[in-house]
């Protein structure tokens, strides 16, 4: 059985849906209760991990200068400057979003057929 996954990476937020392969319905993914999640990346000083979506909203408040919020708008550029020297490649950013959404679509998924057998 082939799963679909659709990512819709907006400027401010990004969805996240999967096909229900016995239904051929969308399923909208869901984010700590909420349709969507922040289009945001934190990029800290020094070479520690990466943030994006709602873990880099919560370093806004403590460190609002490491994070990216418009991404998407920056597309061109090669390097995305975060954090005083801080710097993170478009694409690197963009991989890391989409392996976090595939995990979780992957998770969602598997909870829902243990729940719908057959």
């Amino acid at each position: 059985m082939t799963e679909i996954l659709a990512i819709d990476f907006g400027t401010s937020r990004t969805k996240v849906a999967y096909c229900d392969t016995r239904s051929g319905q969308p399923v909208l993914m869901l984010h700590n209760g909420l349709p969507f999640v922040p289009s945001l990346f934190y990029l800290p000083r020094g070479n520690e991990q990466v943030f994006w979506g709602q873990d880099a909203e919560e370093s806004l408040e403590d460190d609002p200068a490491g994070v990216v919020d418009v991404l998407k708008r920056r597309l061109k550029e090669p390097l995305v400057r975060g954090n005083e020297n801080a710097m993170g490649n478009k694409n690197s950013l963009k991989m890391i979003m989409n392996r976090s959404q595939i995990q979780e679509a992957k998770r969602l998924i598997k909870a829902w057929k243990s729940e719908h057998p057959g």
